[in-house]
C-alpha cells in the first residue's frame, strides 16, 4: 500500500458515523483524492440508505457527486440493477465501475457490513446543485404550478428510451408486483381501518360507496397483460433532486429493472404526491370529491369545479389536480394506444395497495382512495385481467 492510501482524507463534516467515514475515506483513495466535503441529503426513505451531497474538495465548490451508503447487499443489488438499466435510465451511470465494500479486514465491517456507490455528478459549474429534494417544493409557494410541472415533464424526459422500449407481456399479477405488496402489513393496517367492515364486500366508508380492496385483492385474476420495459421503480418526490434551474436528478436505482410495468413510474409518483405528501390537515369530505374525481378521465375539471371550503384548501387541491394532470399525460404519451384510465388504476391500485403499510401515508384517506379504485375496477371488469 502507497503512502497515499494510507494517509486518512480529510472529510469536511461532522456528521459521518465510523462506517460512513472509512467508505469516504476509501472513495478518496480510489480516486486520489485527500479531501471530501460532504453534505447529508434529506430525503425520506423506507430503506434507511443515506443519500450524500458530496465535492472533492475542502468546500462547496465544483461540481457535486452524489454517494449511496447502504447495507452490502442492498448495495450489490443496485449495482446489478444499474448495469441492467444504465444505457435505458439517465443519470443512473456511477463514477466508478464497482462498488465500495468491506475487504475483510475491518472489525466494522464484520459487524455492519455496509457498501456505498458513487454516481456521477449532477449539475454544471455555472449551476451546481442545491441540495434540494421534489417533496420540499411540492407545496412552496415561490415555485409554481408551471415550474413544477416543467419538472415532471424532464423527469420522464429522462426515462423516455427506458419507456418506449415496451411490449405488451401477459405476467403473473402477484408475482410480478410482489415487492410493492409487503406481504401482509398492507393488510393488516387496512383491515384495522375497516374494523367491522372488514369481512364486508361493498359498503360506505368515510361517505363513499365502496368495494373492500382487501377482498378486491384476494381475488384477482392469475394475470394480466401489462405494458413492461425498463422502470425506476421508486420514482417518488424524495428520489427526485432538483438545482437551482429547477432541472431535476433521479437518484436510488435499489428498484429499477427491465420487464416491469412501466406505469408504476408514474402510479407511484402520483400515489406519493396525494397521499403521503399532500398536508394532512384536509377536509376529508373535500378529500372524498377529489378522489372520486380522480376516477375519470377529465378529473381536472372536476376538481376545478369543486367548491372548496376555503382558499387554502383549493390552492392545495388544484395544484395536486395540475401536477396529476402532467403525469397522467406522460404516462399516455409513453403508452400511446395501449394506454387507457382502467389499465392505469389497475396499477396505481396494486402499487398504493403496499403503499399504505407506512404510516407515513395518509392511511385513512388512502383506504378509501382504494377502496374507489377497487369498486371501479370490479364493475368495469377489465379486459387486460385473465383468470387462466
Amino acid at each position: 500500500m502507497s503512502d497515499k492510501e494510507r494517509q486518512e482524507a480529510k472529510i469536511f463534516s461532522d456528521f459521518p458515523n465510523a462506517n460512513e467515514r472509512i467508505l469516504l475515506n476509501k472513495i478518496c483513495q480510489r480516486r486520489g483524492k485527500s479531501e471530501m466535503f460532504i453534505m447529508n441529503l434529506p430525503r425520506f426513505g423506507f430503506s434507511g440508505a443515506k443519500i450524500i451531497v458530496a465535492y472533492f474538495s475542502s468546500k462547496q465548490e465544483g461540481l457535486p457527486f452524489l454517494i449511496k451508503i447502504d447495507k452490502l447487499d442492498h448495495m450489490e443489488a443496485e449495482f446489478k440493477a444499474i448495469e441492467r438499466i444504465q444505457n435505458h435510465i439517465q443519470d443512473s451511470q456511477l463514477a466508478e465501475q464497482n462498488y465500495f465494500k468491506d475487504n475483510g479486514n475491518s472489525r466494522w465491517y464484520k459487524l455492519d457490513r455496509m457498501g456505498a456507490l458513487v454516481y456521477n455528478h449532477h449539475g454544471d459549474f455555472e449551476d451546481p446543485l442545491n441540495p434540494i429534494t421534489l417533496r420540499e417544493i411540492l407545496f412552496r409557494n415561490d415555485v409554481d404550478e408551471v415550474k413544477l410541472s416543467q419538472i415532471i415533464k424532464r423527469v420522464y424526459e429522462k426515462l423516455k428510451i427506458a419507456h418506449t422500449s415496451t411490449s405488451l407481456t401477459r405476467i403473473n399479477i402477484k408475482d410480478s408486483y410482489i415487492r410493492y405488496f409487503r406481504e401482509d402489513k398492507s393488510k393488516c393496517c387496512i383491515n384495522r381501518i375497516l374494523g367491522n367492515d372488514q369481512n364486508s364486500i361493498g359498503f360506505q366508508f368515510l361517505g363513499s360507496d365502496i368495494y373492500n380492496p382487501i377482498k378486491y385483492f384476494d381475488n384477482l385474476p392469475k394475470n394480466a397483460e401489462i405494458i413492461t420495459g425498463y422502470i425506476h421503480g421508486d420514482l417518488h418526490p424524495d428520489n427526485i433532486v432538483v438545482n437551482n434551474s429547477y432541472l431535476p436528478s433521479l437518484i436510488d436505482f435499489a428498484w429499477a429493472d427491465d420487464s416491469r410495468d412501466i406505469l408504476i413510474d408514474y402510479v407511484l409518483l402520483e400515489n406519493s404526491i396525494r397521499f403521503m405528501h399532500m398536508p394532512k390537515a384536509i377536509n376529508i369530505d373535500e378529500q372524498r370529491q377529489v378522489d372520486e374525481a380522480f376516477l375519470c378521465l377529465d378529473f381536472y375539471d372536476k376538481i376545478m369545479n369543486i367548491k372548496f371550503s376555503n382558499e387554502e384548501a383549493e390552492y392545495f387541491y388544484h395544484r395536486v389536480a395540475f401536477l396529476i394532470k402532467e403525469i397522467r399525460s406522460s404516462a399516455s404519451k409513453a403508452t400511446k394506444n395501449h394506454f387507457s384510465l382502467l389499465r392505469y388504476l389497475f396499477t396505481q391500485f396494486l402499487v398504493l395497495y403496499g403503499l399504505l403499510a407506512f404510516d407515513t401515508y395518509n392511511q385513512l384517506v388512502g383506504t378509501r382512495a382504494l377502496g374507489l379504485i377497487a369498486d371501479k375496477l370490479n364493475r368495469s371488469k377489465p379486459r387486460f385481467l385473465f383468470i387462466d
